[in-house]
């Protein structure tokens, strides 16, 4: 057959697919074609090429492909052909390719069928579900490099329009992947999102990598890790690899049973659809496997103001009587057990492949109703239990929700809600109204929202807040609403098994190419500047971040706390220690880091000066935490002599049985040698300590903490003592595990017992200060503290009074922030500062001033107490310009 032939041939196929000419038989197609070998051989080639290509730019509307495709087909078996509506003329090469591919699997029954199955598929990649084969991409193979004795191996990945994702796998324990990037052979370089164990286990080798989508047209890029490990890895479309295509496929009829045309809710993928109510619900894909089922669902609405699925309930809809469920051929039912962005889950079946039918008994969709306001008159003091009569509607599409009367709940002090319940709702044209969204409303802070209509609570206001409690007219805006759309959409499908793949065997990477990334170049430490002014008792003495460096202030109480700079430190400092002659400091220093005005600082490092030196003394380089963690690494404690350090170290990503913070120490007589290394408490599997804290006198380390595994999980109190060598002794638990949550232990300067926050009701509304001794431990119970949110405070060193942060509002702590004086008597005093932001507070050391800070650590603030007024100290620049400030001794 010549090529003229062959192009008449294609011709004609497109042309009866389009249903503009009557086509030749299968027969006739079948004696042209199969006369020629170098035919069968270019329709494997072309097979092949169009698996690999890229329509996605101008094959817009696919599923109307789709249907011709598959109705083509049938049509075929049939000996029927159904007239089929042209397409734009921008289809030509999709069309042609399609005519291609119909003709080589309907006349030589080639392999090229695995071709046309991938064309418009979907794959099963077990760890990332559903992908659309025509838009992923997969590894080519695995690699492997080797390096000193041990391997890395990228065991497989995937890249998506969304994200790319890699799975790795060490020969030895797996180690954090902070860092690692991805660059393309134009030396891009793709920053790392995202990293965890996998599997999350004690000993895991595993890693899994998360990156943005691949550029365009990248088919090669290396992963480099800090390490050294540089991988070479090569992209393939997922539609020519050897993932399995698990779009649905229709059973075959029983053959006594005529052919039917096909329709659209008997046909492939995105053509496996039921509408109900103006809501078509479509099967694209599903598998089974040891693990479960899954099924693959998508739902499309006729209505423009109604979007299918429900951003917290989900798209699929059962209850109890009718609930979604997967029946096998035999009659056993599996019950929904979970479904994330349409991929519904299924525990596993007895068998294999087989026929299943879905049951979705509804389907939820979102509907936006701008414009509705119910107005509550609340009085001039509405109070709890009291009902108000009320007469507002909503309409969501057809459907009317009705509200009658408005109730207040609470205490009436700390709390007051206003709830709405509505009235039974109806089901019209079959929906039925769920859930109301609420808009923030006018003088509301920040608690308010919505359940279930026909629940309780449907709609909730907290009217209790700072300025007091909300009266009068209050306006309540309705922008959405949650709606069933009932069904029910039941489908029939084969479900074809997906069986692990073997993977191949990893390419070797380059040996050679292991290059570890270079270390960073150490802090210059010959910006240190000193004044010659020396801290004096009673200074307030407070740290400014000034780009990489930090100044040190002191602000006299006899200067009217006018600020003057010590010295300039090298590094941006974020906690410093005096030492008890004042010559001299300990600091710590590191990276500061910013999210959305949240400050912190990672890659710590401790110095030691003496202010006459010529230079800071680096002690240690504490390693940098991981990419994930938000939050500073390291928080240390010194010893009132300041013989020892305790620190607290978070931000590595904890693997099972792990606390997520380590607790350690270092001995400062290293201070001369300069050769300090940290050291980390051995704590029981489960026990999580944090806030390290020493005690007025001798070497006491004061940290709460709780054990999840051999404890209740309650807050408790620990103590660890020191001998004179440095060296700690057990962890006890000062406080007994009694399964009440201890917060907030503190140390009383005056008498060396440990105070903390310990509620007396069972629902841990009210609190009474509580008193421990360390050495027999045991314990006091004080007054009952007259507020309910009490969050921190700090005693005074003569032990007679605290000052406490309150937050003045039930919403979890999202209220304004108050500080108070409070005596042992559980009262307190009058509010001293008032303010939405409080980031910190120190008593000075003869207890008559309070200092703090604010406004994101950029102002510190100071009052003259028992009730003076506020004064501003300083006020810095930038978010975190003010990283630490305490009293001198």
């Amino acid at each position: 057959m010549n090529e003229d032939q062959m192009v008449l041939l294609f011709n004609a196929e497109i042309d009866r697919m389009l249903g503009i000419e009557p086509a030749a038989s299968t027969g006739e197609s079948a004696e042209i074609l199969s006369g020629s070998q170098d035919a069968a051989a270019a329709l494997m080639a072309a097979a092949s090429w169009l698996a690999g290509a890229d329509f996605q730019s101008e094959i817009r509307p696919r599923p109307g492909l789709r249907a011709r495709w598959v109705s083509h087909s049938h049509a075929l078996a049939a000996r029927s052909i159904p007239p089929s509506q042209g397409f734009q003329m921008h289809w030509v090469w999709a069309v042609f390719a399609a005519g291609i591919l119909i003709t080589a699997l309907f006349i030589f029954r080639q392999p090229v069928l695995a071709a046309v199955g991938r064309l418009f598929g979907y794959g099963y990649f077990p760890e990332a579900g559903f992908v659309q084969l025509e838009t992923a991409h997969v590894l080519l193979s695995p690699v492997r490099q080797d390096h000193a004795g041990r391997s890395l191996t990228v065991l497989r990945g995937l890249a998506t329009p969304d994200q790319t994702t890699l799975w790795l796998e060490y020969s030895d324990e797996a180690r954090p992947a902070d860092g690692a990037w991805l660059e393309t052979q134009e030396g891009e370089r793709i920053a790392l999102l995202n990293w965890r164990w996998d599997p999350n286990l004690p000993d895991t080798q595993g890693v899994q990598l998360e990156y943005p989508p691949l550029p365009a047209g990248v088919g090669q890029a290396t992963l480099a890790l800090p390490e050294g490990w540089r991988l070479p890895l090569t992209w393939i479309p997922a539609s020519q690899s050897n993932l399995p295509d698990v779009r649905i496929v229709p059973y075959d009829k029983p053959q006594n049973e005529s052919i039917v045309e096909p329709t659209r809710a008997s046909a492939v993928p995105s053509d496996l659809c039921i509408e109900q109510n103006g809501v078509e619900l479509c099967v694209l894909a599903a598998t089974t496997s040891p693990e479960g089922v899954s099924v693959l669902v998508e739902a499309q609405s006729a209505n423009p103001e109604m979007t299918p699925g429900d951003w917290f309930q989900g798209l699929v809809w059962g209850t109890e009587t009718e609930p979604v469920v997967l029946r096998d051929e035999r009659g056993n039912t599996f019950p929904l057990t979970g479904q994330q962005a349409g991929t519904l889950t299924f525990p596993p079946l007895d068998i294999g492949e087989q026929k299943v039918t879905l049951t979705i008994p509804a389907v939820l969709a979102t509907v936006d109703i701008p414009d509705q306001i119910i107005r509550v008159d609340l009085g001039e003091n509405p109070q709890p239990d009291q009902v108000i009569p009320l007469e507002a509607d909503i309409q969501v599409l057809n459907a009317t929700v009705r509200f009658r009367k408005a109730t207040f709940v609470g205490d009436g002090v700390s709390s007051l809600r206003l709830t709405l319940d509505a009235e039974a709702v109806e089901t019209l044209d079959g929906m039925t109204p769920l859930m109301l969204e609420m808009g923030k409303p006018d003088r509301v802070d920040d608690l308010y929202g919505s359940g279930n209509l026909a629940g309780s609570k449907d709609l909730f206001v907290e009217l209790v807040r700072p300025q007091g409690k909300i009266t009068g007219v209050l306006e309540l805006p309705i922008v959405q609403a949650t709606v069933i759309v009932s069904g029910p959409f039941e489908f029939t499908f084969s479900l074809s098994q997906t069986t692990p793949q073997v993977s191949p065997i990893p390419v070797v990477a380059d040996p050679g190419s292991f290059s570890p990334a270079p270390t960073p170049t150490p802090l210059a430490l010959d910006a240190y500047r000193f004044t010659g002014r020396l801290p004096q008792p009673g200074d307030l003495l407070f740290t400014a971040v000034e780009g990489e460096t930090t100044s040190l202030h002191a602000a006299s109480p006899t200067d009217s706390f006018e600020p003057e700079r010590i010295a300039a430190l090298p590094g941006q400092v974020y906690q410093v220690y005096l030492h008890p002659d004042r010559m001299g400091i300990d600091y710590l220093a590191g990276e500061q880091q910013t999210d959305q005005d949240f400050v912190y600082y990672r890659s710590a490092r401790l110095y030691t000066l003496r202010f006459d030196d010529l230079t800071p003394r680096l002690l240690v380089s504490f390693p940098r935490g991981s990419d994930n963690h938000v939050g500073t690494e390291i928080i240390a404690a010194w010893s009132s002599d300041g013989r020892l350090m305790a620190f607290q170290q978070a931000g590595f990503e904890p693997k099972p049985g792990e606390a997520f913070r380590k607790i350690g120490w270092i001995d400062l007589a290293c201070r001369e040698t300069g050769n300090c290394l940290p050291e980390i408490l051995q704590l029981p599997e489960g026990l999580d300590l944090y806030d390290p804290r020493f005690s007025p006198q001798g070497y006491r380390l004061l940290m709460p903490g709780s054990n999840s595994i051999s404890g209740p999980g309650a807050p408790d109190i620990f103590l660890v003592e020191f001998n004179p060598e440095g060296v700690p002794g057990e962890v006890i638990n000062l406080s007994g595990t009694d399964q009440i949550s201890e917060l907030f232990p503190r140390w009383d300067p005056k008498t060396g017992q440990v105070i903390a926050l310990c509620p007396v009701d069972v629902v841990e509304a009210r609190k009474a200060f509580c008193v421990y001794d360390p050495i027999t431990g045991e314990r006091q119970e004080g007054a009952v503290i007259n507020l309910q949110n009490v969050q921190d405070y700090q005693v005074s060193s003569q032990g007679d009074r605290m000052v406490g942060l309150n937050i003045n509002n039930s919403a979890g702590g999202k209220g304004v922030v108050e500080l108070r004086l409070f005596d042992f008597e559980g009262v307190a005093g009058p509010v001293l500062v008032s303010s939405r932001w409080l980031d910190g507070l120190s008593l000075s050391e003869n207890g008559g001033f309070l200092a703090y800070l604010e406004e994101h650590r950029m102002r510190l603030s100071l009052i003259t107490l028992p009730a003076g007024a506020s004064t501003s100290v300083y006020q810095a620049e930038i978010p975190g310009g003010l990283a630490w400030f305490g009293w001198a001794p």
